[in-house]
C-alpha cells in the first residue's frame, strides 16, 4: 500500500505536534509517524513559562482558564540554594506552570487528531529513502512525501546526515516523591552540586519532581548530583525509579546545509536554552513557524529566517554558560543573588517568562536593574 502527504513529520511531541496542529488548521495533507503509543511519558521538568504559555494558547485557540488540565502546579514564587543552604526566595510577576508530559503530549495529539490529522503510532522500524522521498513503514507500506519534517529528538535521524551531528549533548535525570517524603515545597533551584549543571525542584500537587541535568559525558555526573543532593535530607537514591534522557546542550543543527523538503524542529534541531535547559517553549515556537512557512511560496528560506533569532539566543547562551558555570563566576552569581529578591524576580519576568534581552544584551539587562527602586520588592529579604 502507498500513501502520498504533502508534509510528513517523524515524531509527535510538542514540536512535531505543534507543526501538525498548525499545518492541519489549514486543511494541509500532514501525517505524523511516533515510536511510541500515547499516552506516554518523557523525562522533563515541564516547566512552562510566560512565553509558552501564550503559544499554547494560539495552537489550542481556549482562554487560558480552559487549559488548567494541562498543568499540574503552579507557582508565583522561586527560592536559589546552593550546598549552604537557602539563598534567596522571590516572588515573579507570572505563574510558572507545571505540565506532566504524559498529559501534556498527549493533549497535543488529541488536538491534532480532533482536527483529523492522520498520526502512525508505535512505529519504530521503518527506513527513510530521501532522494525518492519515500519512507518504509512496517506491513510494507510506503508514504510518500513533498517535505520531512524532523522532531524526534536529540538524536534524530536527520542528524545521521554528514556534517549535522550536533556537537555536544546534555543528559537530564529525574524522579518523583510524594510531598510527605520531601521537606521542600515549591519551586527551587539548586547551583553547586556540579560541574555544569543544576538541580530543579518543581511541585506537581501532591508529587515533587526532582531532576538534574549537565554536560553528558554519561549518565554518571547527573546521577550523582542527584544522589549528592537527596543524602543531604537523608533519601537514598537506590531506592527511587530514575528516568533520564538526553537533551540539547547549546549547538544548533546548520540547516542551510539540508536539502529544501528537509526540516528540523525542537531538539532535533539542538534548539533549548543552554542556561536554563527550556526546551518546550523552543519546541512549540520552531513547530509553529515551521507549519507557517510550509504554507507559504518559500518554505525553507522563510523557515531559516523565522529561527534565526532563536539560533542567535541559543548561540549567545552558549558562550555565557562557558563562563557561568565556573566555580569562581557561579560563586559571583550566587553571591549577586544572595538576599536580593528583586535581582531574581527581575531575571525571571525579563529572561525566564519572556526574552526582553538577548543573552547579547546582558549589560542592558543590568542597567535596567539597577535602574529598579527597592521598595519594588514583592517580598522582604531573607538571611
Amino acid at each position: 500500500m502507498e500513501l502520498v502527504f504533502d508534509h510528513v513529520i517523524i515524531g509527535g511531541g510538542p514540536a512535531g505536534m505543534a507543526c501538525a496542529i498548525t499545518l492541519q488548521k489549514k486543511n494541509a495533507k500532514v501525517l505524523v509517524i511516533d515510536k511510541a503509543v500515547f499516552p506516554r511519558h518523557k523525562t522533563c521538568g515541564g516547566l512552562i513559562t510566560k512565553k509558552t504559555h501564550l503559544l499554547i494558547q494560539e495552537l489550542f485557540e481556549q482562554r487560558p482558564e480552559e487549559l488548567e488540565f494541562l498543568f499540574r502546579d503552579s507557582v508565583t514564587s522561586v527560592s536559589l540554594y546552593d550546598r549552604t543552604g537557602l539563598l534567596v526566595t522571590a516572588e515573579v510577576s507570572d505563574p510558572m506552570r507545571f505540565a506532566d508530559r504524559m498529559v501534556f503530549d498527549n493533549a497535543l495529539a488529541q488536538k491534532y487528531k480532533e482536527l483529523s490529522g492522520m498520526i502512525l503510532e508505535g512505529e519504530k522500524d521503518y527506513s527513510i529513502d530521501r532522494k525518492n522521498r519515500a519512507i518504509l513503514l512496517s506491513g510494507q507500506r510506503i508514504v510518500h512525501y513533498k517535505n520531512i519534517i524532523f522532531a524526534d529528538g536529540a538524536l534524530s535521524q536527520a542528524q545521521k546526515q554528514p556534517g549535522l551531528a550536533v556537537k555536544k549533548l546534555a543528559f537530564g535525570i529525574e524522579t518523583f516523591l510524594s510531598t510527605d517524603q520531601f521537606p521542600l515545597q515549591g519551586m527551587s533551584l539548586h547551583f553547586d552540586y556540579g560541574t555544569d549543571g543544576y538541580i530543579w525542584v518543581f511541585p506537581y500537587k501532591d508529587q515533587i519532581c526532582i531532576g538534574a541535568c549537565s554536560y553528558y559525558k554519561g549518565i554518571s555526573e547527573p546521577k550523582e548530583m542527584l544522589r549528592i543532593f537527596l543524602e543531604k535530607y537523608g533519601i537514598n537514591l537506590k531506592n527511587l525509579k530514575c528516568q533520564g534522557a538526553l537533551a540539547p546542550y547549546g549547538y544548533t543543527v546548520p540547516q542551510n546545509k539540508l536539502p529544501e523538503d528537509q526540516f528540523l524542529l525542537g531538539d532535533a534541531a539542538g534548539f533549548a536554552d543552554p542556561i536554563s535547559g527550556e526546551g518546550i517553549y523552543f519546541a512549540l515556537r520552531s513547530g509553529i513557524d515551521a507549519a507557517k512557512a510550509l504554507l507559504g511560496p518559500v518554505p525553507k528560506k522563510t523557515y531559516l529566517n523565522s529561527i534565526k533569532s532563536i539560533v542567535r539566543t541559543i548561540h549567545y547562551g552558549q558562550k555565557l554558560k562557558q563562563y557561568f558555570f565556573r566555580p569562581r563566576i557561579q560563586g559571583i552569581f550566587l553571591r549577586k543573588v544572595k538576599n536580593n529578591p528583586l535581582f531574581v524576580r527581575h531575571f525571571f519576568d525579563t529572561m525566564v517568562a519572556d526574552y526582553c534581552y538577548g543573552y547579547n544584551h546582558m549589560r542592558r539587562f543590568m542597567k535596567d536593574y539597577r535602574k529598579q527602586k527597592p521598595e519594588k520588592q514583592i517580598i522582604s529579604r531573607q538571611s
